[in-house]
C-alpha cells in the first residue's frame, strides 16, 4: 500500500504530459522519512532549476510512499522538471542513505510511442520503421 499526501494546491500540470512522464521513482529511502519531509527535499531544491514554471504551482504534485517506507514515487508538475531532478538527486546522500532515482516501469518519453511490455524501441513486423539521423 501507498501513504499519499495531497497535492499541495490543486492545480494540475497543464503540460499535456502523462503522470508517468511526469513522476520519478525514488528508492533507498532512509528510515522513518515521511512524504511531507520527501515533498520539501524535492521542492526546495526544485524551485530552483530552470524547467520550473511557478505559473504550474509547486514543483512537486503529488507524493506517494510506500508503507514500507522505503520507496516512493514523486509527480512533478513536468517531465522537465523530473528529468532536472532526477539528475540533480541519483545517488545524492540523504541521512545516510544515497538515493537511486529513475523513471517509473512504463515510462514512454514525450512523443514516442509505447507498446506495453515490449522494450523501447523494438520494430514491429509489418509496420513502417522510422529511421533516426546520426
Amino acid at each position: 500500500g501507498f501513504i499519499h499526501t495531497m497535492p499541495r494546491d490543486l492545480t494540475v500540470a497543464t503540460t499535456g504530459e502523462t503522470k508517468k512522464q511526469r513522476e520519478l521513482f525514488v528508492g533507498q529511502l532512509p528510515l522513518g522519512i515521511n512524504a511531507q519531509q520527501i515533498r520539501e527535499l524535492f521542492e526546495q531544491a526544485c524551485m530552483h532549476l530552470p524547467d520550473f514554471r511557478s505559473d504550474l504551482g509547486a514543483p512537486v504534485l503529488n507524493v506517494d510512499l510506500h508503507t514500507s517506507g522505503t520507496y516512493a514515487f514523486v509527480e512533478f508538475q513536468s517531465h522537465g522538471l523530473a528529468t532536472s531532478a532526477k539528475g540533480l538527486f541519483h545517488n545524492m546522500e540523504v541521512m545516510g542513505k544515497r538515493l537511486t532515482v529513475d523513471r517509473p516501469t512504463g515510462y514512454v518519453p514525450p512523443g514516442q510511442v509505447g507498446l506495453p511490455g515490449l522494450p523501447m524501441g523494438l520494430g514491429m513486423p509489418g509496420l513502417p520503421q522510422v529511421a533516426t539521423a546520426a
